[in-house]
């Protein structure tokens, strides 16, 4: 107890009524400003939220769109990172036309070169699942037809005799669909050019497989229309290796040697562009050699 006088003890007094109100004033202002903290703090919380939410769409738009131009650049050069690419757009969007067939694209390209028979027929069936679905999406479309052709004809080697020559209209009928949407899509043309390079090299029993069940090869089949079909495949597209390589097997197929040492003369002096054009190159100087 502080000792002193009456008026000491009354300012001592006032003294202490004055710091509890004080310190009652204080925590009132703590607990405003606490307040205050607190719902700014959920104010900025929902903002971030908010701005996120809008950035996750806006980035979902442009990732899609981004996804399939990486995809465009890399799937010559690279199959299975193009294909990943391709299935990453397809998780996000399914029906995504041009994910849907270049990736139709890709896995039958991959089977069709993989050693490995479980994987080659896996990535055939799934390429033909993807084929069928674009050309249920855009059945006008030179690219759903085209695919529908490649992917059939993919198959064949995994095909009996009997299916190899019902497939040869399917694809025939897919491929002059396409034409007739755009005649100057080099892609269908190697098409066409493969189907009568194959139909004309039949062996006895896939010969006798079509004239039982069919009466016979589809007519028009030739090695030449093969020739004159791998023409404009070349024609329309110049730079693709695999094109000028095939014509000059067909042309040497058909005795014409010439011609195909041109042919090859000039393929080896075509940069490489896809995955697939050094062992394609190295086959055509071996061609060219044997000559």
């Amino acid at each position: 107890m502080l000792e002193g006088s009456t008026d000491q003890k009354k300012q001592w007094n006032t003294c202490k009524k004055r710091g509890c109100l004080f310190f009652y004033v204080e925590i009132l202002h703590i607990q405003v400003i606490q307040n205050f903290g607190y719902v700014i703090m959920k104010f900025r919380l929902l903002c971030t939220v908010l701005i996120i939410v809008l950035f996750q769409i806006s980035v979902m738009g442009q990732s899609v769109q981004g996804l399939l131009n990486q995809a465009e650049v890399i799937k010559d050069k690279d199959y299975q990172q193009g294909l990943e690419l391709y299935q990453k757009v397809l998780i996000q969007e399914p029906d995504n036309f041009e994910a849907v067939w270049n990736a139709a694209f890709l896995y039958t390209r991959i089977g069709a070169a993989s050693t490995n028979a479980d994987i080659k027929k896996d990535y055939l069936m799934h390429g033909m699942e993807l084929a069928e679905k674009a050309y249920d999406l855009r059945p006008d479309n030179v690219n759903a037809n085209y695919i529908m052709a490649a992917a059939i004809g993919r198959l064949v080697d995994t095909m009996s005799a009997k299916e190899r020559v019902k497939s040869a209209s399917d694809i025939r009928e897919y491929a002059l669909s396409a034409l007739e949407i755009d005649s100057t899509h080099a892609p269908t043309w190697h098409v066409m050019g493969r189907l009568d390079y194959r139909l004309s090299n039949l062996n006895v029993a896939e010969r006798a497989a079509a004239a039982i069940l069919f009466g016979g090869l589809p007519k028009n089949v030739s090695m030449g229309n093969a020739i004159d079909y791998y023409q404009k495949a070349v024609d329309n597209r110049p730079d693709y290796i695999l094109y000028q390589l095939d014509l000059a097997k067909a042309l040497i197929q058909d005795k014409q040697r010439d011609r195909a040492k041109k042919v090859l003369q000039d393929l080896i002096r075509v940069e490489p562009y896809t995955e697939d054009d050094p062992e394609y190159l190295e086959d055509a100087r071996q061609l060219l050699e044997r000559l």
